[in-house]
């Protein structure tokens, strides 16, 4: 439905590029649900493209770190748990961190740096000649983490490797003052079902251009389903109608918890 909204010209769709090129290299890692090197550098093209931008064609040329074996979210839900061997995701870059929030540094004190999820808050600067000049908010999760993620691909380095600057923020909601202090060129929103979509209202009002990245069929999908504390499928609802519906997923949830 939203490709027949206003919103239709800041929708940038994976699946399709995605389906394309899955026979050529693995795009999502076998025991995690996060990218590959192929995939996030396939992610970063798309959005650069979207944006009217030429994407780095350098990266592969600064690639670091060597194969390595690895196990993800998905892998640790097995039993014996699975493992991977993967690529490294890493590369040198110009860009550098010039803020992190008190919940980032806690982390890093305690050699938990990527740990820190919601609520972290960062800040990188790139003064690189080629870097575009524009200033980008991103309001993500995991897949744009804060920080730069050694065998699973996150947005972030590569937008900041190609950004004036970049400001990550990993929320529940937007900071629509933040937004206006900070007065970015663009917003990129991340996995938005978890926020709100009347958010891309707000963003059109006020006068800042975003897009917005799907990773999954959420936007078109009318199954929902209930994850329980250990991560396992509890209930699932099929072919949803919205009346009634924000009931029974409390409902679910209360008894789930006793």
């Amino acid at each position: 439905w939203l490709r027949l909204s206003p919103a239709r010209r800041h929708w940038i769709d994976l699946v399709r590029p995605f389906r394309a090129r899955a026979a050529e290299a693995p795009l999502y890692c076998r025991t995690d649900s996060h990218w590959t090197f192929a995939g996030y550098l396939l992610a970063y093209g798309e959005i650069c493209r979207h944006l009217g931008l030429a994407p780095r064609q350098d990266i592969l040329r600064r690639r670091i770190g060597s194969p390595a074996p690895y196990v993800g979210d998905l892998g640790l839900k097995f039993d014996p748990i699975r493992r991977e061997t993967v690529e490294s995701c890493l590369f040198e870059t110009s860009a550098r961190r010039i803020h992190a929030n008190r919940l980032v540094t806690a982390f890093e004190a305690e050699g938990r740096g990527q740990a820190a999820h919601i609520g972290a808050h960062v800040v990188y600067r790139n003064d690189s000649r080629e870097a575009d000049p524009r200033r980008l908010v991103l309001f993500a999760d995991s897949y744009g983490h804060h920080t730069s993620t050694p065998y699973t691909g996150s947005l972030t380095p590569l937008l900041a490797d190609t950004f004036r600057e970049v400001h990550v923020l990993w929320s529940t909601s937007i900071d629509w003052g933040y937004v206006e202090r900070v007065r970015p060129d663009l917003i990129h929103f991340h996995c938005i079902q978890r926020l709100d979509i009347s958010m891309l209202d707000v963003a059109r009002r006020i006068g800042v251009p975003f897009v917005v990245t799907a990773h999954d069929g959420w936007w078109i999908s009318d199954h929902q389903f209930l994850i329980d504390a250990d991560g396992k499928i509890a209930q699932v609802w099929r072919k949803v109608k919205v009346p009634g519906h924000a009931e029974a997923v409390l409902e679910a949830a209360v008894a789930l918890n006793g």
